[in-house]
């Protein structure tokens, strides 16, 4: 059995649904028109569109980070740096520990303690110990 192809002419893509291909059928849903003149555009190793970013265009000149922004707040915040993602698996960022970490850099402990205290060294024992009662044995 021969793939069926898209019902536009010149276009030699494999159908999709209603005879279309999913570029072609997707026009025809948004535009009631499948335009079969109009080229496709595909923007192709570009770079984001900010100044200072040298990360991989993503999506409307912009790399997946600023566009987030763009879409969340009106606003690329290009003034705002961006945060490197750390390495799978990487030790969190406190001195002497060496646990994977869980968030920001931390362990899930000293992320914790950085949330709840504000500090990631604040003491996990914050309040006086109490005996246990096995020193109060004879």
């Amino acid at each position: 059995m021969p793939k069926k192809v898209c019902l536009v002419s010149g276009c030699n893509r494999n159908y999709k649904a209603k005879g279309y291909c999913i570029s072609h059928y997707d026009r025809l849903r948004k535009y009631g028109d499948a335009m079969p003149d109009k080229p496709f555009q595909r923007k192709q190793g570009g770079m984001c569109s900010v100044a200072g970013c040298s990360r991989k265009h993503n999506a409307k000149g912009y790399c997946a980070t600023h566009y987030e922004r763009l879409q969340r707040h009106g606003d690329a915040m290009a003034d705002k740096p961006l945060q490197m993602r750390r390495a799978k698996g990487a030790a969190c960022s406190v001195a002497g520990c060496n646990r994977k970490h869980a968030a920001k850099g931390y362990c899930y402990i000293h992320y914790r303690r950085l949330k709840k205290h504000g500090d990631v060294m604040a003491h996990k024992l914050l309040w006086p110990v109490r005996p246990s009662h096995r020193a109060m044995m004879p």
